[in-house]
């Protein structure tokens, strides 16, 4: 209860009810209407979140704070219903922009896409990238953003959202995009992608498009396309045309570019839906260039084009390699590393993404300089059962794990610099060593791990110091609640630091 009442924290003097029929609690797969109203005549109290959780009144929240004008978490309101996929949709692009959002059921069918603070910031200040990040997800540029508001006062109420957990229902949904999480279970996600108000911009790298990025490789159509834009009557062809070019130009990334093209060239842009399908069939098989439909044919110049890197005479089948897998060596760590000897070239890659081809087919291509020919997925999977029959296991040290190597950056983080005080230091980026207790805030063990080039999920340094006693806390500190991580220390792996100054 707690935890859900601070990860959710917003106005207290005014806030939305949703009441169902009496005597009726949210239960999954029931359907009841209920009376929703704006509550100003008492405060919030933890008794309505705990009412909430329990689906008897569901709790609406104002995220922004009054006259400091702050917020602690934003949403982005997606409202596609009746799209199958959305929420697996929605958490795929998730995890391949890598941007630090949870996705949750919203009440009506569609999707809360929430992003949580470690430290308060101005509204003025996140909505901005909260667009961004909507933009980046490839939804429509009207898309609701709660706080709706940069800046409220004791007459204006401020718009509430209704919050997730409402009983059964409104779950939130796991990095798969299909599992439904437990309370417990979201909490804790939800904390793994907290993320500090300093590093929303870090966590977004705008995709831009130019005529001189693209002219002297892209199709002349596509150039053309870029710096006219696309009207309506054929943005499904266009952006059909336009995967085919990403493919073959940005292997690695090219459904992000896609999406982003759809934002920024595409008028007005296609919903998220339709960009999710145009997405999903350009997975499924090769597209061919669809030079005789329109818009493109209006477009061509095939003399130019023929003569483009990436132009209609590029990527002909007789680039495309046969191959046989001659043998597999499986190194077991926690995650384990498969090094997959193809063709007689050795590939390093995870296990789901030998398990699935087109990711194989990208690994390869890096290593061998060559493209794959395609295989349908049963064919691929037979291949996968009979090479891993004879896969040679080789059990690896610990550093070479990912566990092992976030404990020995831990180490040696602390281990430069531990201070012993005063309280202060630990928000001026230090670990402090008191009372056999090694105080810090998790964002700057990340910014480190960051300057020396280790790149982790945020969930498995959660979970690795997690593992080894690690717990939030939440401390006054320089006059202001700061979050931080307490960790104790049995036998220091430092010098422990002269005490100056105790709690």
């Amino acid at each position: 209860m707690r935890q859900f009442h601070e990860l959710f924290v917003g106005r207290t003097d005014a806030y939305g009810t949703y009441a169902l029929p009496k005597g009726q609690t949210a239960k999954r797969g029931t359907k009841f209407v209920g009376k929703a109203r704006t509550v100003t005549d008492r405060r919030l109290t933890v008794e309505q979140y705990r009412e909430h959780m329990k689906g008897i009144t569901g709790l609406g929240i104002v995220p922004i704070i009054p006259k400091v004008n702050t917020v602690s978490w934003f949403v982005i309101d997606v409202d596609e219903y009746g799209e199958d996929d959305l929420h697996g949709d929605l958490t795929a692009a998730i995890t391949r922009l890598n941007l630090p959002l949870v996705v949750c059921k919203s009440k009506s069918g569609g999707a809360h896409v929430f992003c949580f603070l470690t430290e308060p910031a101005k509204a003025v200040d996140v909505l901005p990238i909260a667009r961004k990040y909507a933009k980046k997800l490839g939804c429509s540029p009207k898309v609701e953003i709660f706080p709706k508001q940069e800046a409220i006062d004791k007459d204006n109420n401020g718009s509430w959202l209704n919050l997730p957990y409402f009983g059964e229902t409104r779950p939130c949904m796991g990095a798969d995009g299909k599992t439904e999480l437990s309370l417990k279970e979201f909490l804790l996600f939800a904390h793994e992608r907290e993320v500090h108000p300093t590093d929303l911009e870090i966590r977004l790298e705008e995709l831009k498009f130019s005529k001189s990025e693209s002219g002297s490789k892209a199709p002349p159509c596509i150039d053309r396309m870029i710096d006219e834009g696309i009207e309506e009557g054929g943005r499904d062809n266009a952006l059909t045309h336009v995967v085919v070019y990403m493919k073959k130009r940005y292997p690695e990334d090219w459904q992000d570019r896609v999406a982003e093209f759809n934002s920024t060239t595409v008028h007005p842009s296609l919903p998220f839906s339709d960009v999710s399908r145009i997405i999903k069939g350009g997975e499924r098989k090769d597209y061919q260039y669809l030079c005789k439909q329109q818009p493109m044919c209006a477009l061509c110049n095939k003399d130019a084009c023929l003569k483009r890197e990436f132009g209609v005479g590029s990527g002909g089948e007789e680039t495309l390699e046969p191959f046989t897998i001659d043998n597999i060596r499986k190194i077991c760590t926690e995650e384990p590393i498969l090094i997959v000897v193809v063709n007689g070239t050795p590939v390093q890659m995870k296990m789901e993404t030998f398990l699935t081809f087109r990711l194989f087919k990208i690994e390869c291509a890096k290593v061998m300089n060559r493209v794959l020919m395609d295989m349908k997925a049963k064919e691929w999977a037979e291949i996968c059962n009979e090479a891993l029959k004879n896969v040679e296991e080789e059990k690896a040290p610990e550093i070479v794990g990912e566990s092992g190597q976030i404990r020995h950056h831990f180490m040696e983080w602390t281990g430069q610099m531990v201070q012993a005080g005063p309280m202060q230091r630990v928000i001026e980026g230090y670990p402090v060593f008191i009372d056999k207790r090694l105080i810090f805030r998790a964002t700057d063990f990340i910014s480190y791990l960051r300057r020396t080039g280790a790149r982790y999920e945020d969930r498995m340094i959660w979970l690795v110091l997690n593992e080894d006693g690690a717990e939030q806390e939440t401390m006054v500190i320089g006059g202001n609640k700061r979050k931080v991580w307490t960790y104790d220390v049995g036998q220091p792996w430092f010098d422990p630091p002269e005490n100056k100054e105790n709690f």
